[in-house]
């Protein structure tokens, strides 16, 4: 289930709605207005969600924006919304506060799918064939094998399927993407095909993943085997592990983490568990995004954010904090990101 969808198109209904309500009432001099479009805002400060919408339907209808926002207000009804809350700013910007319930059933949403979560059916009916060109050198080949077993999965999770040999063709969307080489090396020196593939360091597939398709790529392969924070990816996994043993740790204390739909709702207030979820809830879009662009580098870049974040969580709070009452609705959050973390990094390949 894709809760950040749900969000939006809530979103847009409230407008809708409120304008239709305006309308009827004479309120709103018209009866004919853009469709809204809803974004996540870049600054958490301009709410969860918020919409433009005013600044362009305002014109057409002789008002300024801010004041179609303020009369838009009048008739909006959050009712059976995951709203709590939406508020005109600036110029005539309409910011939509997201809900404890929507918090607690992105959770839920989460933990139902598990491995599953992130999947969707945007491509599906669909049949498609993923070739990918470059060079024909050892490394691009290489870099062509990473980013199509890559692509594949990617495809499949957005419900296409992936052409067999002998499908008839006219069925078939083929998908050629040109790509860039690339170059492996390991102490100032290029590798070649005599290098064993057994060798290469579990992060390896990440930063070859992280360049864009279009531009040579050279990764060094003792960079991909550090364990620090020189190397994102091995941050991703060493948070993900670190979260795996607390959950371990509150077991062998007799707390069992309860499922998320039955946690405590009071305790995700904190402002950076509520950036954390919104994120996790953003990776179904993600995915799609990723699809789109023909790019798995999206998927790296919302790794990267998740593992940043899921830090930032940590590093507040001590694990000791974690074990405060009630402590198995402290660790949800904890337990949802984790769930995430390793769906992309499986994604990519990445061993964890």
């Amino acid at each position: 289930m894709n809760m950040m969808q749900t969000a939006r198109e809530q979103a847009k209904a409230v407008i809708r709605r409120a304008c239709e309500i305006a309308a009827a009432d004479g309120t709103l001099p018209g009866s004919i207005w853009p469709e809204p479009t809803v974004e996540i805002p870049a600054d958490p400060s301009r709410g969860d969600l918020t919409s433009a919408f005013c600044l362009a339907a305002a014109g057409n209808l002789g008002l300024s924006p801010r004041s179609l926002a303020d009369m838009l207000l009048r008739h909006v009804d959050l009712s059976g919304t995951c709203f709590t809350a939406v508020e005109a700013a600036g110029p005539g910007y309409l910011n939509f506060r997201l809900g404890d319930k929507w918090y607690a059933d992105t959770l839920a949403a989460i933990d139902r799918a598990g491995e599953g979560y992130g999947s969707s059916d945007e491509l599906a009916g669909q049949t498609v064939s993923i070739q990918l060109t470059g060079d024909t050198s050892w490394g691009s080949g290489f870099r062509c094998d990473v980013l199509r077993s890559v692509l594949t999965s990617l495809f499949v999770l957005c419900g296409a399927e992936i052409a067999h040999d002998g499908a008839p063709q006219n069925y078939v969307n083929h998908i050629v993407i040109p790509v860039a080489a690339c170059q492996l090396t390991r102490s100032g020196q290029s590798v070649d095909k005599a290098f064993p593939l057994s060798d290469l360091p579990t992060d390896a597939v990440g930063f070859l993943l992280s360049a864009r398709l279009d531009r040579a790529v050279t990764v060094d392969l003792e960079q991909a085997a550090r364990e620090d924070r020189s190397n994102p990816f091995y941050c991703a996994r060493y948070i993900r592990r670190r979260i795996g043993i607390l959950l371990q740790s509150a077991e062998r204390q007799g707390h069992s983490v309860p499922r998320a739909a039955d946690a405590d709702c009071s305790v995700l207030q904190s402002e950076t568990v509520r950036l954390l979820i919104q994120m996790l809830a953003q990776y179904p879009d993600t995915v799609i995004s990723a699809v789109r662009a023909r790019n798995p580098g999206v998927m790296v870049a919302y790794l990267t954010c998740l593992s940043d974040a899921m830090w930032t969580l940590y590093r507040e709070r001590r694990p000791e904090e974690f074990r405060q009452s009630p402590l198995p609705s402290r660790l949800v959050p904890a337990g949802a990101a984790r769930t995430v973390m390793g769906n992309v990094l499986h994604l990519l390949g990445i061993q964890y």
